[in-house]
Formats: C-alpha cells, sequence, structure tokens
C-alpha cells in the first residue's frame, strides 16, 4: 500500500509539472571573445522589441513538457554588445534602420559609423525529449546579420547564423537545463560572428576596400 502511494504521488507531481507553464529568465555569463579588434566604428540595428523578446512554445507530443515562455531578450541583447565590442574599435546602438546619417547640426556630435549591423532574431526552439531522443533537450537560435554600410546599401546578408546545444535532463530540472542549453547555445552564435564573419566573401571584401582588413584569429 505504501509503494503504491508514492507512486501515486510521483505520478500526480508529474501530471503538474507538465500542465503548467514553465517560466525562464535566461541569465548566464557571455564572455568576450579573444580576437583582433578591427579598427572600425560599428552601429547596431536591432528588430523592434529584441531586447525584451519573450519565447513562448508548447510541447504537445509524448514527453509532454508543457508550455515554455522564455524571456530571451536581456541575454541575446547582451550577446552580441559584448562579442561586437571585442570585434570593433567603437560599437553603438543606432535606431536608422537603412544605417543613413543625416548631417548633423554645427556643435552637435553624431556617431557616423563605418558600418552597420542589422541583427534579427529568426528562430528559437526548444528540442524536448520526444524530439530530441532518449532523455535530452536541446535548444537551436537562428540569426540574420546582414552588413549595411553607411550610406544604407546591403553589403553581406548573412541568412543562418545558428547556435546549438543538447544536454540530458529530466522534468524535474527541466528549467535549469534550458536556461543552460540557451546560455550555450547564444555562445555559440557568437564564435560564429567573432571568427567567422570576416570569412565571407563580401565582408572580406568591404574591408580590403577600406584598407582595415584584419584576420581573425584567437589571441592566446
Amino acid at each position: 500500500m505504501l509503494h503504491f502511494f508514492r507512486l501515486f504521488l510521483a505520478s500526480l507531481l508529474g501530471l503538474l509539472l507538465v500542465s503548467c507553464t514553465r517560466s525562464i529568465t535566461v541569465s548566464g555569463e557571455m564572455p568576450s571573445p579573444l580576437v583582433a579588434r578591427l579598427p572600425l566604428s560599428i552601429g547596431l540595428i536591432f528588430e523592434p522589441g529584441f531586447s525584451t523578446h519573450i519565447h513562448s512554445q508548447v510541447d504537445d507530443g509524448p514527453s509532454n513538457s508543457g508550455a515554455w515562455e522564455v524571456s530571451l531578450g536581456e541575454s541575446q541583447y547582451e550577446l552580441f554588445v559584448t562579442v561586437t565590442e571585442s570585434m570593433f574599435q567603437r560599437v553603438a546602438r543606432v535606431d536608422t534602420f537603412d544605417c543613413r546619417f543625416e548631417d548633423s547640426d554645427e556643435g552637435q556630435v553624431s556617431l557616423r559609423p563605418d558600418g552597420c549591423l542589422k541583427i534579427k532574431l529568426v528562430e528559437y526552439a526548444i528540442g524536448p525529449p520526444s524530439f530530441v531522443g532518449g532523455d535530452s533537450y536541446a535548444v537551436s537560435l537562428t540569426y540574420e546579420i546582414g552588413l549595411i554600410d553607411a550610406k544604407g546599401n546591403l553589403i553581406d546578408a548573412w541568412p543562418e547564423v545558428v547556435g546549438y546545444s543538447k544536454s540530458e535532463g529530466n522534468l524535474f530540472n527541466a528549467e535549469d537545463t534550458i536556461n543552460k542549453l540557451t546560455v550555450e547555445a547564444l555562445r555559440d552564435v557568437g564564435g560564429h560572428l567573432a571568427l567567422d564573419w570576416r570569412k565571407r566573401e563580401r565582408v572580406s571584401a568591404w574591408l580590403d576596400a577600406s584598407a582595415l582588413r584584419s584576420e581573425a584569429k584567437p589571441i592566446m
């Protein structure tokens, strides 16, 4: 009878866990990549709501891990600011979506970047055990990053900058697992931006034209 009662309580607790919404505010360190800094000024253009983005998802598969609400905005904003400040001499957020800057009035100071990075979150997805397999969870992030010159011309469009992470977990620590995986996926995106961006053909040509090209090699 005691054994049956314990099984009943465990089952009831499991039902309660999967029937409620799991809310997570993503938090974790976003380290600065150790790369050679380019002598460039860059403006960051984020899509509206980027720094306050909340992802909602419902798992109605066999694992039935319930509904998720993941506050991703602050951490993804921190990631791109941290990484770009390591890559460029000067970085600032700008609100002009075409990266054009009008002449400022005499005596006023205006940021005139060499170019802008236009950053958009394309997809954030949680892979529950029913999708990933076994007791594992996975998180994937996809961003679109465009390079725009100071006149508003699109130099390069990088449509899929992907970060991914996978780890074992269970219903009782799923929130911690998803937070950890999201942070790792964000760091993965940051690594691609810091090390792979300058290898893209049009980006490289733009840097050459400005006589500012620099190899993206980690500093040991």
